[in-house]
């Protein structure tokens, strides 16, 4: 991983529910391989800044969505504007807005890696959404092992503020993230659960 903090809350996150009884765990960050959206965007695309927001925020925000969320405005994706950014640590790797699988954790090495979140961020120019050119996005789920077990991280998808990486968020800024998350990088893949939340980061 190119963060050691970020590797840290990585493995830890994702451990099993057997170890943590936890359902849901985080798993890739962008800045960790994520690549362009592949056909997944082929249904979901930069039209969507035309769709009303599923959510808005000012500031801070946290919020899950079960399967079937978006309409046809914006297809299997869910719409979440954030009015004035404020994170806590805003030059920590991890912090900014982060998109994560909610749903059940695949028990499989086949799932797991085939677990989609993609994600398209938004910059507000004071009269309409503009397209940042660091996304889209997507990740996949990663099978890892830990003392001998095998589990699943399961993708996320951070635009994060710091410095390092290129996203360009930063306090005080207005936001727009079009994200989803489905069984496998298709059009036609079923969705999962998604979350939705901004990230205070690791000082």
């Amino acid at each position: 991983m190119n963060h050691t903090t970020a590797f840290a809350r990585i493995m830890i996150a994702t451990l099993p529910a057997a170890l943590f009884a936890l359902s849901g765990c985080a798993g890739q960050a962008p800045q960790d391989g994520a690549e362009p959206l592949g056909t997944a965007s082929e249904a979901w695309d930069q039209t969507c800044t035309q769709a009303a927001a599923d959510a808005t925020w000012t500031s801070t925000g946290n919020q899950t969505w079960n399967p079937t969320y978006g309409g046809t405005a914006c297809y299997h994706a869910v719409v979440v504007d954030v009015d004035d950014l404020q994170v806590q640590n805003p030059n920590s790797a991890n912090a900014g807005i982060l998109m994560q699988w909610a749903d059940t954790v695949p028990t499989n090495q086949a799932d797991c890696e085939a677990a989609f979140v993609g994600a398209y961020l938004f910059n507000w120019n004071g009269s309409a959404w503009v397209w940042n050119g660091a996304a889209p996005v997507k990740a996949h789920g990663t099978w890892e092992s830990f003392f001998g077990s095998a589990f699943c991280g399961t993708p996320e998808v951070l635009f994060t503020t710091s410095t390092t990486d290129s996203y360009g968020l930063s306090n005080g800024g207005t936001y727009r993230v079009e994200a989803t998350a489905r069984v496998a990088d298709s059009s036609s893949a079923a969705e999962v659960k998604i979350n939705v939340q901004t990230a205070d980061g690791i000082q």
